[in-house]
């Protein structure tokens, strides 16, 4: 049919590059007051989230957002790895990368309750929502390892081989660039994970002690999702879309 060619049809990288820009331009724009919120008054924001000022559509459209910005990062990788790329592929990228948002502030929200938190599930997926941005600056400084991650991933036969994890590692490791986005990408998920533990306190309003919990088990919780769900999707996607 029309729509399947459509969506099968592959777009010139420039025009996907051109296209993608305007959309997190325009997307960029609609939401520049909780950018500035973020990063002028991060506690006054929070508070605002936790008083129900803040809505959670709000922190759909701007997770959305990230997701658009997150995901165009990824295609620039694809693309540079001279995989396939087309409009379904993107979307389901997008749509997959919002929805391991949400499941990560589900996951706080989890975790902060355990340790007494006192906010809502909604409040607390919008919250994260809005520090989702930090995956952007993240994603920025890990393409050169991201880059040799799907090196490694399409140099092998099929996915889900057992030693990838140790390949990939190892060919990290022996590129200095790949080392240097490695070594900056933690960096930006130590300071990512202190934005997390303000947010927490002052949303939940629980101590800094109860804080560390929470973001420590949130942590631990959230590491287990990603190794167990989202790794294995991305090999997929890679897999399926070698050129």
């Amino acid at each position: 049919s029309d729509g399947q060619n459509c969506l099968d049809k592959e777009v010139p990288v420039d025009v996907f590059l051109q296209q993608m820009m305007r959309v997190i331009s325009d997307s960029f724009n609609r939401n520049t007051q909780f950018v500035i919120a973020l990063f002028t008054n991060f506690t006054h924001f929070i508070t605002e989230i936790r008083e129900g000022n803040v809505s959670f559509s709000a922190g759909l459209s701007f997770s959305m957002m990230v997701a658009v910005c997150m995901s165009f990062f990824e295609a620039i990788v694809y693309f540079l790895n001279k995989n396939e790329m087309n409009v379904f592929i993107f979307c389901y990228m997008v749509f997959f990368t919002w929805f391991m948002i949400h499941i990560c502030g589900t996951v706080l929200w989890l975790a902060s309750i355990f340790f007494g938190g006192t906010a809502t599930l909604l409040k607390t997926i919008t919250g994260f929502q809005f520090l989702s941005l930090g995956f952007v600056f993240i994603r920025i400084v890990e393409l050169p390892s991201l880059m040799v991650t799907h090196k490694v991933i399409l140099s092998q036969s099929e996915p889900f081989q057992k030693d990838i994890a140790a390949m990939i590692s190892q060919s990290i490791f022996q590129n200095p660039f790949s080392f240097t986005s490695t070594l900056l990408g933690f960096a930006g998920y130590i300071f990512f994970g202190y934005w997390i533990y303000r947010m927490l306190r002052v949303l939940h309003n629980i101590n800094w002690w109860r804080g560390l919990g929470a973001i420590g088990f949130g942590a631990w919780l959230i590491s287990e999702t990603v190794t167990y769900v989202q790794h294995p999707i991305v090999q997929i996607l890679v897999f399926a879309n070698q050129a």
